[in-house]
Parts: structure tokens; sequence; C-alpha cells
């Protein structure tokens, strides 16, 4: 329901069935493809979703009466406290299927990387409705190095490789780091840090104490990811990026800053490739761009989507009818494989 506000003593209503016909249909789809998904397995656990959904039409029907404005003043809190729940759930989480991923309390179980995504959202909203440069957002004003979260965050990471083992010193030679060279290396590197403390203190007392003094834009989208990449689930952090890449691009940035960034992006993607990733993950990818490899393997749960997409052919088998899902040939068939269940 959409509250339109005429003048200050007269408010309007207009529901905007164009939005909610879709979406309820889109909800009914999902029970019930989740109830046929789960028959073998887990009968009842339609009704569980049904529970869930009716809470969350609830709360979209109070919000819908909700001033934007108060929305827009928490915004920043509410992303605040999805970083708290993302670095809560690094500490204290619950480990399932080699993740750090959930808060369980009680009977209670929180991904906190759901939340996180919603807080993104509305962080970098109310950050282009406060920081939005006329001509678009370009490289400069996307990274804005005279930030003070640039440096102090280079400094942190400045602590990690050199306290923390890591594959970059161990390709230095013995004692590099006390030999005079490498000595210098150091102190040069603290002067040039303390450089740019000085010149994002002078941009602080220029700009004034403000949200966007601090972080960068880019910051709001890389922030979740890292902490969310960590746990590691890589997925959901590419979908994090994902997200504020669309609410970035409908801001607008201009041309020459989306060639830049989609070079950058590759040389990036192709480091962490062959430095970051885990040998599981650089398996994915493989298995991904040829699931034939390793049909028994990696490959198994993609060729097992294909025969169950190809199986249904133009209509599918019925309700409770997928082979590929009833004889639990296909993993995960309630979640992940979702799709492949309803064609």
């Amino acid at each position: 329901m959409i509250i339109e506000s005429n003048s200050l003593n007269k408010i309007s209503y207009r529901t905007p069935f164009s939005i909610l016909i879709p979406l309820f249909l889109i909800i009914f789809i999902g029970i019930l493809n989740l109830a046929s998904a789960a028959q073998a397995t887990r009968p009842d656990l339609y009704l569980s979703q049904m529970s869930k959904f009716g809470f969350a039409l609830c709360l979209m029907f109070i919000l819908a009466f909700v001033d934007t404005r108060w929305i827009k003043r928490v915004s920043y809190l509410v992303y605040g406290f999805a970083i708290f729940l993302l670095l809560l759930v690094l500490v204290v989480g619950t480990s399932a299927k080699g993740a750090q991923r959930w808060l369980v309390l009680g009977s209670f179980r929180l991904q906190p990387s759901d939340p996180a995504k919603l807080a993104v959202i509305l962080a970098i909203a109310r950050y282009c409705s406060l920081y939005w440069p006329q001509k678009g957002y370009n490289i400069i004003t996307l990274l804005r190095p005279l930030n003070f979260s640039r440096p102090i965050a280079l400094f942190f990471l400045m602590l990690l490789i050199f306290l923390k083992p890591n594959p970059i010193l161990e390709l230095l030679p013995p004692k590099f780091l006390m030999s005079f060279m490498g000595v210098s290396i150091i102190f040069s590197m603290i002067f040039l840090w303390l450089i740019w403390m000085f010149l994002c203190f002078i941009n602080l007392k220029r700009e004034g104490i403000s949200f966007c003094s601090f972080i960068a834009p880019i910051d709001i989208a890389v922030l979740p990811f890292l902490l969310v990449a960590v746990e590691p689930d890589l997925a959901t952090g590419i979908v994090i990026l994902s997200i504020c890449g669309i609410m970035f691009l409908y801001v607008g940035i201009n041309r020459s800053s989306l060639i830049i960034g989609f070079i950058s992006f590759l040389f990036i993607a192709t480091g962490a490739y062959f430095t970051l990733l885990k040998d599981y993950q650089k398996q994915r990818i493989i298995s991904f761009l040829n699931q034939e490899a390793d049909l028994h393997g990696d490959g198994y749960q993609a060729m097992q989507s294909i025969i169950a997409i190809g199986s249904g052919k133009a209509i599918g088998k019925g309700f409770s009818g997928g082979t590929q899902t009833q004889l639990s040939f296909l993993p995960e068939n309630s979640t992940d494989f979702a799709f492949s269940v309803w064609a």
C-alpha cells in the first residue's frame, strides 16, 4: 500500500496491484514448489515457509504506513547493526557444511548475510541521496581516496600481512624484513601512510564531519562482501556486490569509469583465482564451465539439475512427479535447486 501525502492534513491511499499481484503469485508458486520438492523428506516443510511469508507480509503492510524520512534516518543504524551481526557470526556462529554462517538462539536461527542485503540497499540509497555527483559517479567519487576509511583499512591490511603468515611474505627471501632494504621499505610505507592521513584530515576539515567523509560508496559494498566471503560464503558475497553494482548503475556511472572498472575487475578476479580462492572454490568454477569433466564428483549436482530440467520437458511431470527430486538424485532440492524442481 502506497501512502501519498497531498497536504499536511490530507492523506490518500493507493494500492499498487501491479506489484502485489505478481508478488502473491510468486509466493504461491514458491510454496507449491517447496511442497513438491520436500514431499519425500519433509512433507510439512512448506507450512513453516507459509508462516514466514505471513510474518513478512504483515511487516510489509506495517512498513507501508511508516514515513520514508524515518526509514532514511535509521538506514545507517540498520547497516551498522548488520555489520555487527556479520562480525558476531564469525566469533560465535554455528558451522554447517564447512561454513560459519548461522547465529543460533534456542530454536531461532538467523543467517546474518540475509538482513545484510537489505541493510546495504538502505545504506547505499541514503548515501546516494546525500552525495550524488551531477555528472554521475566515476572512479574517484566511488573510491574517494581521501576518506579516512581508506588509510585506516590499509593500516589494518598491513598489520595482517606482517603479523599473520601468508603467501606474500613466503615469496620474500629469508630475513628480508630485517635487512636494510626491508626496513627502508617499511619506513617509506609508514611515511606515505602518515601523509595520506594528513591529507584525509585536511579533507575532513573542508567537508565537515559526515558519513560521506569517512566511508566511500564502494566501502559500503566491499565491507559486508568481505565479512560474508570469509565465512566462507562467496556466492552470497557476490550477490551483495551485484546488488550494489546495480544500484550504482541506476544512479549513474560515466562510461569511461565503467570500462576502467570492468578491466580492473578482470585483473582482480584473475589474481584472486590464483592467490585467494581455495581449491574447492576453483573446482566449482571449473565444473561450472565444464560439467562433464567430473560427473561423479564436482559436476554431479549441475548434471542432475540439467537432467531434471530436461526430463520435465515443456509442461513438467506434475506435482510430486519429478523423478530426480523424489528419488533424491537432485541434492538440496528444496533450496539451491528449487528451479530444477519447478521445471
